[in-house]
């Protein structure tokens, strides 16, 4: 199922990565992006993991306000398409390929994980959520970006506290 929805998204990634260009191009939708990281990252520089990259506007985002920023997604051609953006808005951002459910990184490698709209995407996202959890090394900094009307403030299954899901 996996390498389903990967084929799915690279199939769909240029056309993806032009959609988001157009929100990347405009002042208003970049600043309330970034106002909404700031707001829940703080305003020191951190190391941050975004997980399901896409084309890397979130990474993009985040490499703005100064942050370190590894993007991860289970795409060649989201990955593709974000090592393009990352050259054409000449950030400084590592890419890679994962999984979000079996991340790449040893424990604690994160001072923040951030996800945008991929949770929908991944077939056991509670095996994803504290996969995020197992990288980040603050306990308090997982921020997730959902369409979804719920809030959650803790790990479905765990002790951890801290987990931030916001709705935009």
């Amino acid at each position: 199922m996996k390498e389903e929805i990967a084929d799915a998204w690279t199939n769909q990634s240029f056309g993806y990565s032009k959609f988001v260009q157009t929100g990347l191009s405009k002042r208003y939708e970049r600043e309330g992006w970034q106002t909404i990281f700031s707001g829940e990252l703080g305003t020191k520089k951190l190391k941050v993991l975004d997980v399901g990259t896409g084309p890397g506007v979130v990474a993009l985002q985040l490499a703005y306000l100064g942050h370190d920023v590894t993007g991860v997604d289970n795409s060649d051609g989201m990955l593709k398409e974000a090592i393009e953006n990352c050259k054409r808005f000449k950030q400084s951002i590592e890419f890679q390929k994962g999984d979000a459910e079996s991340l790449p990184f040893p424990d604690n490698s994160f001072d923040a994980v951030v996800s945008k709209f991929a949770l929908w995407t991944i077939p056991h996202p509670e095996k994803a959520l504290h996969e995020w959890y197992r990288v980040e090394n603050l306990g308090e900094r997982l921020c997730i970006l959902m369409e979804t009307g719920i809030r959650i403030s803790k790990i479905p299954g765990s002790d951890a506290d801290g987990a931030i899901y916001l709705n935009c």
